[in-house]
């Protein structure tokens, strides 16, 4: 073990959680290479049944548009395979008294808390459920949204996770479901003293901010959906008495990030006049081809 790992381990021993610069580190060890501190994800508020032990603070890789993937557990300032995670974290002689039933409910806490730590849960499919399988094994069943490659593409999933009978994770399916692709649109409402094409071409042109708000909130929330519409007046090349006039509240606080883009345009100097304008989310399934 190296002297750097030995402190590490020391550390954590005195109660000292790993910072993140250590947590990038080890995990740039178990991938083979140093990584970026951008690349890791890092997932701290874990909240497992006392069985557990080791602090566990589950970590990711960047995956482009996918998004944070796990990639291991740091267990007592060591980095652990997901695959064995659950494993090296469950206190051995709670684990051999607990019954089917009692592993099962261990291993739900594990997957919702850790294996999908850096996913959506969707709060309106059933709840996540464990099963008993051949040779003891367990088999644990949650409903996630999850990004995929394409942008703005969520995918909809129930993932399936089954453990052997030392709660090692044998095998991982969250690759069938439907998938989602939402589009920020905008529309005028009513606009005086200026033309529609004019406003338009000002946001489009001058506006990337106001599509970036919606890149962010769709990070958060993977199911966001909903309209928009603010009150401004152009004058001077600026939008001023910024109102907004209607929401669809899903308390993602996309409203705010609208009404400082729009601050921000620059308008043609000789446009001047009062618009009202929908800023839009729609939410479609993509079909298969």
């Amino acid at each position: 073990m190296s002297t750097w790992l030995i402190t590490l381990a020391l550390l954590t021993a005195a109660n000292a959680a790993p910072t993140d610069s250590e947590i990038v580190a080890l995990t740039g060890e178990a991938f083979g290479k140093d990584l970026p501190a951008k690349a890791v994800c890092i997932y701290r508020d874990v909240m497992l049944p006392e069985e557990f032990e080791g602090d566990p603070i589950p970590v990711g890789l960047m995956h482009g548009n996918e998004g944070c993937r796990i990639f291991g557990v740091i267990l007592k300032g060591y980095f652990v395979p997901v695959e064995r995670a659950a494993l090296a974290s469950v206190n051995d002689d709670a684990w051999s008294a607990a019954n089917g039933r009692k592993r099962g409910d261990l291993l739900l806490a594990w997957t919702t808390n850790v294996l999908v730590a850096f996913d959506q849960f969707d709060i309106r499919d059933p709840r996540p459920v464990h099963t008993p399988g051949s040779n003891g094994r367990t088999r644990v069943e949650t409903s996630i949204w999850q990004r995929t490659h394409e942008k703005h593409v969520a995918k909809h999933t129930r993932a399936i996770f089954t453990f052997a009978n030392d709660a090692a994770l044998e095998s991982v399916d969250r690759d069938q479901g439907d998938s989602w692709k939402s589009t920020f649109t905008v529309r005028e409402s009513r606009v005086e003293g200026v033309s529609v094409a004019a406003v338009m071409s000002a946001l489009k042109t001058r506006g990337r901010s106001l599509a970036k708000c919606m890149d962010q909130a769709w990070k958060e929330n993977l199911t966001i959906s909903g309209r928009t519409r603010f009150q401004w007046t152009i004058r001077a090349g600026k939008a001023t008495q910024i109102a907004l006039v209607a929401e669809d509240d899903d308390g993602s606080g996309i409203a705010s990030c609208y009404h400082r883009a729009l601050q921000s345009i620059d308008f043609p100097p000789e446009l001047g006049g009062q618009v009202v304008w929908s800023f839009n989310i729609v939410r479609n399934q993509v079909l298969d081809k």
